[in-house]
Formats: structure tokens, C-alpha cells, sequence
């Protein structure tokens, strides 16, 4: 498996440098798929959507992904409540999928925008389709992959209320129904995350992946990240890549292993450290 993993791209408000830098990295690094979870625009406007669909077509690989709450109208909230996703849809019905299986994963959307909350997201538990046993099928690694927009767990420093609605639970639902790995944007940083001690063990099972924000230009350009994930020996190899400016270019930085112990938890190491990985007291409450 390798997957490149972007999130938050926000055309109308996205570093064109970065877009440019980010389109010769999927060359280069030859994925054999792309996921984005969300925001591909900023404002839902027609000509937002249209460049994020150009972008998604000139990638010329396979493209998985999802909306975020800027997809969403917020300008006008009649379109917000009688057709909040149409213009979502009709960018990339044709285009890109929410769905996909190949040998060794299968990736399963969900939206958890809503109406009703401008910047939160929640699940529906009840969404989540059994999908067990996971993980090995024939022998082989089969990786069970969730793409969220807002993320269950945030790391240290971000306020609690930008996680899902109940991260916890939801983490808790998705490992008790095989899922091993969500894929998550919306914070805007890059970050690799288990629940914490104390949770359901459920919950412990499910590693969760943040790609920060690729090209949104309310970050600094420094800021602008993606990850590569990739099968290691134990697990998964998560290697963030962020934009250098004086390069014009993304470039490696250091990453995480995640790897399974005994109980099929999720430990987290960063390269070159023994130190476990876990969110913060302040991500259980969302």
C-alpha cells in the first residue's frame, strides 16, 4: 500500500505555488493513490469547485475523497439547507469516488459535515458498516481505512471543540466494527494520534492520521504538509512532506511508525524516538 494522503487544499484561498509543488510531488512520488478528506474549497463557489476537479483530472492517478465543511455553502444558506452538497457532487460524481478496494485496503467515506454546524463535523455510529475481521485477509495485510474530515482526536494546542463531535465514541464505533486507520484533516496540522490510556479498547485500535493543510494560505507556507503512507514490516510508515519555500518545493520530514502490539493496539513512535504517540486529556471532549 501507498497511499498520499491531502486534506484541505481550500481553491480560492490556496499558496498557487504550493498547488504546483503538490502536483509534481504525486509525479514523483508515484502513489498509487491519492485521498483527500475535505475542504477542497473555500467558499463552495462554482469556480472554486471547478479548479479543484482540474486539480483532481491533472493528477492522472486514482482519487479518493470527501467533503469538508467549506464545501458546504455558507454564503447562502438557502442553497446550505435545501441543497447543501449538490455542487460537491457534480464536481466529482464523475471523477472521484468516497469508496475503493484494492489489494491490501479498502478506504470507506464518510461525511461528517452538517447543516447545522458551520465548522464542527459529527458521525452517525449507526453509518458505520461492519466491516470485520480487518487487517489480514488470505494471509495478506487488508487495511481497514476510514476517511473523516474533522478529526476524532487533536493534538496538543488545538481546542477540543475543532475535534468530532464525541471523537472517543466514534473511534470506539469504527474499532468495533474493523475499522483500523482514519484519514482526517480540518486542524491544519499534520499529526499521528492513538486514544488515550483509559479509553475503550476499541477506540485504542484505530490509528488516527492528520495531513494538515496542503496549500490553504491562512497557514504559513512553511505549514503546508501531506503525508505518504506506506505497509512497514509491523504496521504502517507515516512520512509527513512539507513545502520549503527557497525550494519551491515539498520535502521529507521526519515521521512516525505505527506499529500493533499484543492486544492490537496502536503504538506510535516518531523517527528517531522510543516515545508513544497519544492525544491529549483536552481531545476526548469534542
Amino acid at each position: 500500500m501507498r497511499l498520499l494522503h491531502m486534506s484541505d487544499l481550500h481553491f480560492g484561498y490556496a499558496d498557487p505555488r504550493a498547488i504546483d509543488a503538490l502536483r509534481r510531488s504525486v509525479v514523483s512520488l508515484a502513489p498509487e493513490r491519492v485521498v483527500i478528506t475535505g475542504d477542497l474549497t473555500q467558499r463552495a463557489r462554482p469556480s472554486q469547485f471547478a479548479e479543484a476537479a482540474a486539480f483532481v483530472d491533472s493528477l492522472g492517478i486514482p482519487v479518493t475523497l470527501i467533503p469538508g465543511n467549506h464545501d458546504l455553502p455558507l454564503e447562502n444558506w438557502a442553497r446550505r439547507l435545501l441543497f447543501p452538497r449538490k455542487a460537491f457532487h457534480a464536481a466529482f460524481r464523475t471523477r472521484a469516488g468516497s469508496h475503493a478496494v484494492e489489494q491490501g485496503y479498502e478506504l470507506v467515506g464518510f461525511d461528517t459535515t452538517r447543516v447545522y454546524l458551520p465548522v464542527g463535523g459529527a458521525l452517525d455510529p449507526r453509518a458505520v458498516p461492519d466491516m470485520t475481521p480487518g487487517r489480514v485477509v488470505g494471509g495478506a495485510k487488508h487495511w481497514r481505512i476510514a476517511l473523516l474530515h474533522h478529526p476524532p482526536l487533536v493534538p496538543e494546542g488545538i481546542a477540543p471543540e475543532r475535534a468530532l463531535r464525541d471523537g472517543i465514541e466514534a473511534l470506539d464505533a469504527l474499532g468495533l466494527r474493523g475499522i483500523d486507520v482514519v484519514l482526517c484533516g480540518h486542524v491544519h496540522i499534520a499529526s499521528v494520534l492513538v486514544a488515550p490510556a483509559g479509553s475503550p479498547a476499541a477506540a485504542r485500535r484505530v490509528l488516527t492520521i492528520n495531513a494538515g493543510s496542503a496549500t490553504c494560505e491562512r497557514n504559513p507556507p512553511h505549514e503546508h504538509s501531506f503525508v505518504l503512507i506506506e505497509d512497514c514490516a509491523d504496521g504502517l510508515s507515516i512520512a509527513p512532506y512539507r513545502f520549503v519555500e527557497e525550494a519551491d518545493a515539498f520535502h521529507r520530514a521526519p515521521g512516525w511508525t505505527a506499529t500493533l502490539d499484543r492486544e492490537a493496539c496502536w503504538q506510535v513512535e516518531p523517527e528517531g524516538t522510543r516515545a508513544s504517540i497519544t492525544a491529549s486529556p483536552a481531545s476526548l471532549t469534542a
